[in-house]
């Protein structure tokens, strides 16, 4: 198809295209409006060494931070932290349920570990987030504080309650439900285009006419009498 056939398409069918972004952009409405909100809080822990007493040490002791990070991010989402967050914040909330809530990710080539909360309450997911960097900070010096390379885990930004929320994004949302219902609406004025082309193309069902036949061979033999 052609750039100039392609407009005419959406000429013709230009209100099947409107009426889908309409109908999309109205779901997303809805579904902004009716959604329930989600807020998401973060703190930040960093890993660092506490027994290093020479360079050499400290270079060691950088080496098995590397290598712990991600295993106590891991750590959030898991009892060890879970149960006594709930217990501390008074939670009506299983482990299981409360881990869904939770994560943790280490930003690549550092010692830092970024801890995301969220909930239905601003107020409570800085508090849950919180909450889990201090039992974090708990588990890391009970397994790794002590020792020849031994690891402390510090807070380095506290969570605080966010202002907006996370889920649902308005903007986001409706912008989404637009490129969706302008995408669907181009592909059903195309598949409406198709659907008509073959009816109104002569070329495409050719009319077939009955083959001519000329008299003499339609007419019966003349008999003629014997003499």
């Amino acid at each position: 198809m052609t750039l100039s056939e392609f407009l005419t398409v959406m000429k013709r069918s230009g209100w099947l295209v409107v009426a889908t972004i309409v109908v999309f952009v109205v779901a997303g409405a809805i579904y902004v409006g009716t959604a329930s909100k989600s807020y998401t809080a973060k703190a930040k822990v960093i890993a660092l060494t506490t027994s290093a007493t020479s360079l050499e040490q400290s270079f060691d002791g950088s080496q098995f931070i590397a290598n712990r990070i991600e295993s106590y991010a891991e750590l959030v989402d898991t009892d060890l932290v879970t149960r006594p967050v709930i217990s501390s914040l008074s939670l009506g909330l299983t482990p299981n349920r409360l881990a869904g809530k939770i994560s943790a990710s280490v930003p690549l080539n550092t010692a830092v570990i970024n801890i995301s909360a969220r909930d239905g309450s601003a107020s409570r997911s800085a508090d849950i987030a919180n909450s889990v960097a201090a039992e974090l900070v708990k588990i890391v010096a009970d397994v790794d504080g002590s020792g020849g390379n031994a690891i402390q885990l510090k807070v380095i930004q506290a969570a605080t309650p966010p202002s907006a929320a996370s889920s649902p994004q308005v903007v986001l949302d409706l912008v989404l439900a637009f490129v969706l219902g302008l995408a669907f609406g181009i592909a059903f004025a195309l598949v409406r285009s198709a659907g008509k082309e073959p009816a109104a193309s002569g070329e495409r069902f050719p009319v077939r006419t009955a083959p001519q036949t000329h008299d003499w061979e339609t007419r019966p033999p003349v008999q003629t009498s014997a003499e």
